[in-house]
């Protein structure tokens, strides 16, 4: 799955990772790679990413402020 997170004022993060854990408005998700679409309000707090290659390998990002989920035909954005 390709995953951009933009904030306000720049790009934070682009790349291929195979998926995301985060607390969303409707309790904590996983999405992996070729997930079905899906929409949701992201609270601030951590989002952790696992990479493309080596699902075991994880990077922790930290929002400041809630973001928008937005996943479709496998291409997943984070918006501020």
């Amino acid at each position: 799955m390709h995953l951009k997170i933009i904030g306000a004022e720049q790009l934070i993060y682009e790349g291929d990772i195979y998926g995301l854990k985060c607390r969303a408005i409707d309790g904590e998700v996983m999405c992996l790679d070729k997930h079905a679409d899906y929409l949701s309000v992201i609270p601030k707090g951590d989002v952790t990413l696992y990479d493309y290659k080596d699902h075991n390998k994880q990077e922790k990002i930290t929002l400041k402020k809630d973001f928008i989920l937005l996943i479709e035909d496998n291409n997943a954005v984070l918006l501020n």
